[in-house]
């Protein structure tokens, strides 16, 4: 076990990295921090300042390096694949946008297959000892099993770009074995003796080049995203429009009825049965539906509906 001398300099000077230190070497935990805020606050710039910081500080436990590339996930099933890759003691892993529905864990999507998942692989990786990192705009969009599993919340309130500093609120989150519920509590900390309270925090920016290889990416996720929602809305006005011109069977009783209106414009007279290829060109049918056309015109010819 190591000791609090043993801990980097970097890390040691800064209570709330010390604090995280000490839970994955000292105390052999992992750690699960969600940060949110309002948009623009700073909560994706904090978490990627704690996550390089924290590689920084322990460069000589691992192999590589914080990268973007590699320790920040925008999709859940990006970040499931991070937490089984980086197994070493301390890796730090960043998921952004942990709130979005279907990509995320959203809390309205409590009974789907993923956030159980989700759920179990929290509950089982803690001997990993990882530090994972969830950033969303409000603490209660997060699947609830997944919010009573976090160890610290982080709540950012603003970003002091002329100092480059982010400013946050910290709390820990403990549960009461015996009511099972959740609580916060201000984190301490002793320095010389003299114990106190974090109340607030004020944390470096990241350094320009992180930062810029993050906001690049997360502009390419978000206009994939864009395009991705686009598309489904598309869909839905396409069902919307077909649901609202009728069923499928009325739909072809119509073009049936302007088929016998006017056979001259539709009839294939060396088969006598209505043209498939005209009614594909006309009325925009799909080669199934125009076969069905026909065929319902022949169920009524049988039943002496309608006359050849």
């Amino acid at each position: 076990m190591r000791k609090l001398s043993d801990c980097p300099t970097d890390i040691k000077n800064q209570p709330v990295l010390r604090m995280i230190w000490n839970a994955t070497h000292d105390n052999k935990m992992n750690q699960i921090i969600v940060t949110n805020g309002l948009p623009r606050t700073g909560k994706s710039e904090l978490n990627i300042y704690l996550a390089w910081a924290l590689y920084r500080g322990q460069t000589k436990d691992f192999e590589h390096k914080f990268d973007v590339s590699k320790h920040v996930s925008f999709e859940k099933i990006g970040f499931q694949k991070s937490m089984g890759k980086y197994m070493d003691i301390g890796a730090c892993l960043d998921w952004e946008e942990a709130g979005i529905a279907e990509l995320g864990a959203n809390a309205r999507e409590f009974w789907s297959q993923s956030n159980r998942a989700m759920s179990t692989l929290f509950q089982v990786m803690g001997f990993g000892r990882q530090v994972c990192l969830i950033s969303l705009p409000m603490k209660m969009m997060l699947d609830k099993h997944l919010r009573s599993l976090c160890h610290v919340y982080i709540e950012t309130f603003k970003v002091k770009v002329h100092k480059n500093r982010c400013i946050a609120k910290v709390w820990l989150n403990e549960m009461s074995s015996r009511k099972g519920e959740l609580y916060q509590k201000y984190p301490r900390y002793s320095v010389d003796g003299v114990r106190s309270v974090i109340r607030s925090i004020s944390v470096p920016r990241p350094p320009k080049e992180v930062l810029e290889e993050y906001w690049w990416r997360e502009q390419m996720f978000k206009e994939w995203l864009k395009e991705k929602l686009i598309r489904e809305e598309e869909g839905r006005q396409k069902i919307k429009q077909f649901k609202e011109g009728g069923s499928l069977n009325q739909r072809l009783s119509e073009v049936l009825e302007k088929v016998k209106a006017d056979p001259a414009t539709y009839w294939d007279y060396k088969k006598n049965k209505p043209d498939v290829n005209s009614l594909r060109i006309i009325d925009n049918l799909s080669l199934p539906s125009a076969y069905a056309v026909v065929s319902l015109w022949k169920k009524q010819v049988e039943s002496k509906e309608c006359e050849v």
